[in-house]
């Protein structure tokens, strides 16, 4: 909740299946921090982007966390956020007025 960044941002490649209001990214992201050195407040953010065509850039669509009680072995949903990105996570407004949700199947080796 300091706002300090443990590890270097990951950009992932784009989606590569969309289908309805789905998107899949089928992307493995590694974490190069052992869990035991997690700080009990931290979270690991997710910042999902689009490339705007007319300015030539990439935008932040929406934002989500996975908090460090929430990071375990197997299935998670969490919850998207609006923009801008709250990395000390006191002010923040769902996406939408229904649920939309990003899945991960989290893996601890």
């Amino acid at each position: 909740r300091h706002g300090v960044d443990l590890c270097d941002i990951q950009n992932t490649p784009i989606a590569t299946i969309k289908e309805g209001d789905e998107i899949y990214f089928n992307n493995n992201i590694a974490i190069p921090l052992p869990l035991v050195k997690v700080p009990k407040d931290a979270a690991i953010f997710f910042e999902l982007k689009y490339f705007k065509v007319k300015k030539k850039s990439t935008s932040i669509k929406c934002f989500t966390f996975l908090e460090e009680t929430q990071i375990k072995e197997g299935h998670v949903c969490i919850e998207l956020y609006k923009k801008p990105v709250d990395y000390k996570r006191r002010k923040l407004s769902l996406l939408t007025h229904q649920p939309v949700f990003l899945h991960l199947d989290l893996a601890i080796v």
